[in-house]
């Protein structure tokens, strides 16, 4: 007697199908939901250097001389940060380090974990800088600042990319794969973080109010 022949029923063959075309779905539909994500992103880096430029502008002191000041480095860094926190993945000491002082709990709402990854990458990769029209695009900040000079902001943060499968198809189609930061993320986290590089710019009219005197109502709401 010859083999037998099995002839697959309809529920066989569908189930077949189902099997080799819902990886492809799934890749599809995630994909979907990253690139909204991924969209979010692009948008609030841009406001986080919106909020870092116009932070700068208000806290660089009257006499013009701390444009690199680690003080007005780290409240750009920190307006920058907050606005980042939201589309922030939650993360806890390690290679992020901590906070500056005891800040994320604001109105009974915690999202310090998510503020702590924003914080760590943009203090990590120096991804803040403060500079003035004739250094922006530099690697470096700023000094030597005067009143009612324009202010340029460059924010630079890498993005988690958060929803398996399409996290590791964008990382690598995406070209962090091939990013020199990206790369030391994922290998530092072992290989949990995938990363895209987003950049955001501004520019604010430098105020010229001394913050740390208080020394009138500009402080307070006051805009270049």
């Amino acid at each position: 007697m010859g083999p037998r022949k099995v002839k697959l029923g309809e529920d066989g063959q569908a189930l077949l199908e189902f099997a080799l075309t819902f990886p492809i779905l799934l890749t599809l539909v995630t994909l979907i939901m990253q690139f909204a994500l991924v969209f979010n992103g692009t948008a609030l880096v841009r406001y986080a250097a919106y909020n870092a430029a116009r932070s700068a502008a208000v806290h660089l002191p009257l006499n013009g001389n701390n444009g690199g000041d680690s003080a007005v480095q780290s409240k750009a860094r920190m307006a920058a940060a907050w606005s980042m926190a939201p589309v922030s993945p939650r993360a806890s000491g390690g290679i992020f380090g901590g906070l500056p002082g005891n800040i994320g709990n604001i109105g009974g709402l915690d999202i310090a974990d998510r503020l702590l990854y924003a914080w760590g990458i943009l203090t990590m990769t120096d991804g803040v800088k403060v500079q003035r029209a004739g250094d922006f695009g530099s690697g470096s900040n700023s000094s030597g600042w005067s009143v009612r000079e324009p202010v340029y902001v460059t924010v630079d943060f890498y993005f988690a990319l958060l929803i398996p499968p399409a996290d590791r198809v964008l990382w690598y189609f995406g070209g962090s794969a091939k990013d020199f930061t990206s790369i030391l993320l994922y290998y530092a986290t072992g290989g949990k973080l995938k990363t895209l590089d987003m950049k955001g710019k501004a520019v604010f009219l430098h105020t010229g109010v001394d913050c740390g005197e208080k020394s009138s109502g500009a402080c307070n709401g006051g805009r270049g």
